[in-house]
């Protein structure tokens, strides 16, 4: 081969590389990683012996699990075969420097999931200095968690049986009811649309700015939504010091008085017909349109 063709080559891997710093999904995945502060968390909580792998680094790395839609095992086959981003985020698989199955189910375990809101609320207050964030309006909404399972399966309807007879160890799920959309109709014995249908599962409880989610509890499907409303208005008023908002929700979230009187904000929720706060909310509307 001649020097020319050496020279050639040369030119082209470097081309190559600096594509790929600039374009590759690598480098899409650390900009992720750096807009979020990390420094929240403790890099290592042992008090003596090894210090094994940093908390921080193995959170980058569940993030990109999330982000990517991996399994574990995926997980840590993209970690060593992309030995550069592993580097980045603190890992060396060049030296067998990555964690394992194991070590990730533990770190689930004992994680302190404290430090996840205090990462999330960080990011963003900075979303609401940067003005990317509005925290003058809020909506709060719950929706449903199904999985794969006996009671789930269209089937198995009219077969259902006690899910304590049914699995052999207890689970936190159990039945609740969902709408049915519009698009994909479900209908009785009698041809009648349901409005709603039952379900075996979860509900997930989110505070949102509009379509930006801030946080998220979840609960077994037959929890009512009311009970959630008041540890995530706590818990966003808490970490962002927010006040004099608007509310938005649906008539399950009846926390008028708290949003009122604690918060010093609006909440646009439609009263139940068996409520007994007409004028309470007669008194909101007003106080709102005198402001």
């Amino acid at each position: 081969m001649s020097y020319y063709s050496n020279a050639s080559q040369l030119y082209f891997d470097f081309v190559y590389d600096q594509y790929l710093n600039v374009h590759s999904e690598s480098k899409y995945l650390l900009d992720l990683i750096n807009v979020i502060d990390w420094s929240v968390v403790p890099n290592f909580i042992h008090k003596r012996g090894r210090l094994g792998y940093s908390n921080q680094s193995i959170l980058k790395a569940l993030f990109v699990q999330k982000v990517k839609g991996f399994n574990t095992r995926e997980l840590i086959y993209f970690l060593r075969t992309n030995p550069k981003f592993a580097q980045a985020i603190g890992f060396d698989p060049i030296n067998n420097f990555v964690p394992s199955e194991a070590t990730f189910s533990v770190f689930k375990k004992k994680f302190d999931t404290s430090f996840l809101f205090e990462i999330i609320a960080h990011s963003i207050q900075k979303g609401i200095d940067e003005g990317i964030f509005d925290p003058n309006n809020l909506c709060i909404d719950s929706y449903p968690i199904s999985f794969r399972s006996f009671f789930n399966n269209k089937k198995s309807h009219g077969k259902f049986m006690n899910q304590k007879e049914y699995y052999s160890r207890p689970i936190q799920a159990n039945f609740g009811v969902k709408p049915v959309s519009n698009s994909k109709p479900v209908y009785d014995k009698h041809g009648n649309q349901k409005q709603s249908i039952s379900y075996f599962g979860f509900k997930a409880h989110t505070l949102s700015f509009f379509n930006v989610p801030i946080f998220t509890f979840v609960s077994p499907a037959s929890h009512h939504d009311k009970n959630y409303a008041f540890p995530l208005l706590h818990k966003t008023i808490d970490l962002l010091n927010l006040h004099g908002f608007n509310l938005l929700a649906d008539a399950a979230y009846d926390v008028y008085d708290f949003v009122h009187l604690e918060t010093d904000s609006i909440a646009f929720i439609p009263l139940r017909i068996s409520s007994k706060k007409p004028f309470l909310f007669l008194s909101y509307c007003f106080s709102f349109l005198s402001s």
